[in-house]
């Protein structure tokens, strides 16, 4: 994992070439510690690489108090689910240009909770990212910049 400024870009980028298994970018560093971020979008500015995997865990925390781990990754072809666990696929076509990937992590909670009716999204708690990669930014955003009805 090597910070590097580049060109196209004009700013620094996290840059993820190398396969291993213990190569990650864990946040947080710890993994006793918890991110607690409460908005439920969350972005990642991220440029894939064109024939590589690449794979991103995300930890969250519903309304119930429940920890639900989705893994999403390109070597997935089908939604596997059970009650705490989600592995998804990752269909991203330009895998060679920058993207923001915009994930609403209330929604993702929502669609799978199981038949029951008011689990929402609580917080992030951790966020798991495996090579082939670039990372220019990760951020979170609330709701109202994604609403349709919202002008303001």
């Amino acid at each position: 994992i090597k910070k590097l400024y580049d060109r196209s870009i004009k700013g620094y980028m996290i840059s993820m070439e190398k396969e291993s298994t213990s190569t990650s970018l864990q946040f947080p560093k710890s993994s006793k510690g918890t991110l607690l971020v409460t908005h439920p979008i969350l972005v990642v500015q991220l440029q894939l690489h064109p024939e590589r995997s690449f794979s991103m865990e995300l930890i969250v925390v519903d309304t119930e108090q429940q920890r639900r781990r989705f893994h999403l990754s390109t070597n997935f072809k089908e939604v596997n689910a059970n009650h705490l666990h989600v592995c998804m696929p990752w269909l991203q076509p330009n895998r060679d240009h920058w993207t923001n990937v915009a994930i609403n992590l209330e929604q993702l909670v929502s669609a799978f909770q199981n038949g029951k009716s008011a689990v929402g999204f609580l917080n992030l708690e951790s966020i798991s990212i495996q090579p082939f990669c670039k990372i220019r930014k990760i951020f979170a955003l609330p709701l109202k910049y994604f609403d349709d009805e919202d002008t303001g």
